[in-house]
């Protein structure tokens, strides 16, 4: 069975987050093992679990209009480098084939 890490900065259910969730519903249904990690919780986490898809919540430097000022700046670095532990964690454990990332844009 292959497995796929699939990760994705957002929790809502715009149009990127629908692609996205529908990426992984139709991994899922062709067998695949998969994961997804979210940056925090929402409606996108909502639909994943209903459709029988384990999810994991890393917070994580998401970048946004509000780092484009110096305290902004700051506070992505400073989310970022708190992430790095877990998201190192994820991807040491070698139990995946694939790695999807997706962005919001």
């Amino acid at each position: 069975m292959t497995s796929v890490l699939m990760a994705h900065p957002g929790a809502e259910l715009y149009g990127s987050d629908r692609v996205f969730l529908d990426s992984a519903r139709a991994l899922a249904a062709r067998g695949w093992d998969v994961t997804v990690v979210l940056a925090g919780p929402g409606p996108l986490l909502d639909e994943l679990c209903g459709a029988g898809i384990r999810v994991e919540i890393q917070p994580t430097g998401v970048i946004r209009k509000s780092a484009m000022s110096p305290l902004g700046l700051v506070r992505l670095a400073v989310e970022s480098m708190r992430s790095v532990p877990g998201q190192l964690r994820t991807i040491r454990t070698g139990r995946f084939d694939v790695v999807y990332v997706s962005t919001l844009i």
